[in-house]
């Protein structure tokens, strides 16, 4: 796999930057790898001079041998909710990983709606696996906690997971469907899972979760979140077959939680690597957004003092 060691960070001032910046813009970003201007945050973890107001949340994945510094950060921001894009606990989510978890994010677990990775379901992490100790009372009994769905102002947030079946024909699948029509009617939509649609990390693009993302797409969904690449990228809305479309879904990798980086590769570039709007494969960090009523906002706050990719767009019409 290509890695990447860390750069350079400053992670005793992590608190500096733990809002998002001033004067977003739309849809855009700076040029790839490169921190977009940034003003002084308005406050940790608040709304940004002309960004939506509504809860914030934060998102990471694979919280590996850096974990301590990303808390730091979710520490300072203090959002709402905080959300984990799967792979929690390095290098094989058993007790003694989820321990380092526990002494870090940990403190932050009784606002903290998991999902789980590959990593998560090692053999070494025991049948069933020990995720499911660790986030016991924060897993609904529906579903055996490997799947679900929670409401967050006027959005509904889906935890999902490719680490089993995911398929057209399956159960989640199933649910999926169910609950976007009837709990999810009228409200605006967020799913975050590990495994990517789209990626042009070194584990590249999935075709594992095909079948959700159609779901979701189908329902008007305006964002999903993965994980699994050791790195951050941010794509435009894209339709089923990954070309822009109005009404597509926004997606993001945030596989920055604190595992070794991933390269930035472009191998997939048949599966939307072109159309990658911005990339980011030496920073640590979670991704910031504020999910308001008619719009979003998101950006990426790293460890090294650092706000990277701010944006907003308008949410789509919900279905119902």
């Amino acid at each position: 796999m290509a890695r990447r060691t860390p750069g350079p960070r400053r992670g005793a001032g992590a608190g500096l930057l733990v809002g998002l910046v001033l004067a977003l813009v739309t849809g855009c970003s700076a040029p790839s790898g490169s921190a977009n201007p940034v003003g002084v945050p308005t406050r940790p973890g608040g709304p940004v001079r002309g960004g939506p107001a509504g809860p914030v949340v934060t998102i990471a994945g694979d919280i590996g041998d850096h974990e301590a510094e990303t808390a730091r950060l979710v520490e300072a921001i203090d959002p709402d909710y905080v959300l984990t894009a799967g792979d929690n606990a390095y290098h094989d989510g058993t007790r003694s990983d989820y321990t380092r978890y526990d002494a870090t994010w940990g403190k932050f677990l009784d606002k903290t709606y998991p999902s789980p990775g590959n990593h998560d379901y090692h053999d070494e992490a025991g049948n069933p696996p020990y995720y499911f100790t660790y986030f016991a009372h924060r897993l609904p009994a529906e579903n055996n906690g490997e799947y679900y769905a929670f409401d967050v102002g006027t959005w509904r947030l889906y935890s999902l997971n490719c680490e089993i079946s995911c398929s057209a024909s399956s159960a989640q699948a199933t649910w999926l469907a169910h609950d976007l029509a009837t709990a999810g009617k009228g409200r605006h939509k967020l799913a975050y899972l590990h495994r990517p649609r789209y990626s042009c990390g070194d584990h590249g693009s999935s075709d594992l979760p095909r079948a959700l993302w159609d779901v979701l797409l189908a329902a008007r969904t305006d964002v999903v979140v993965a994980g699994h690449d050791h790195n951050y990228q941010r794509y435009p809305r894209m339709n089923a077959d990954g070309s822009p479309a109005a009404d597509g879904i926004m997606s993001f990798v945030t596989g920055t939680g604190g595992a070794d980086f991933y390269a930035i590769t472009g191998k997939e570039s048949l599966q939307g690597c072109s159309l990658v709007r911005f990339d980011e494969d030496d920073q640590y960090g979670v991704l910031q957004l504020t999910l308001g009523r008619r719009a979003f906002s998101w950006a990426l706050v790293t460890v090294a003092d650092r706000v990277l990719d701010p944006g907003r767009a308008r949410t789509l019409d919900p279905v119902g």
